[in-house]
């Protein structure tokens, strides 16, 4: 699988970088960036290679974990039902009309 990096496919080539053969400064060491840049790059394939087989199953888990979340919610709201009319009655002031 072909993957875009550096300009994304933008053909900036031709445009002076930071610290590239643009500057007068310039020498043919290395940059420390170049450096970081390659190991970074050797960690992307690395969990690239590493999480392949979990893709396809990414949107679903997604989901299940909306859906338990909103559960998890409203069990919440259930067993703590005394302690928020309380806070609606004593700091919010609201009616009894509100808390039935």
């Amino acid at each position: 699988m072909a993957q875009i990096r550096g300009t994304a496919g933008y053909h900036l080539g031709s445009q002076p970088s930071f610290g590239g053969p643009g500057r007068p400064d310039a020498t043919n060491d290395p940059s420390p960036l170049d450096a970081i840049r390659e190991q970074t790059s050797k960690i992307e394939d690395w969990l690239d290679t590493l999480s392949h087989p979990v893709k396809p199953y990414i949107p679903a888990i997604g989901r299940f974990l909306i859906v338990v979340t909103f559960l998890e919610d409203a069990l919440r709201i259930i067993t703590q039902w005394s302690d928020q009319l309380t806070y609606l009655h004593d700091y919010r002031h609201s009616t009894s009309l509100i808390c039935f």
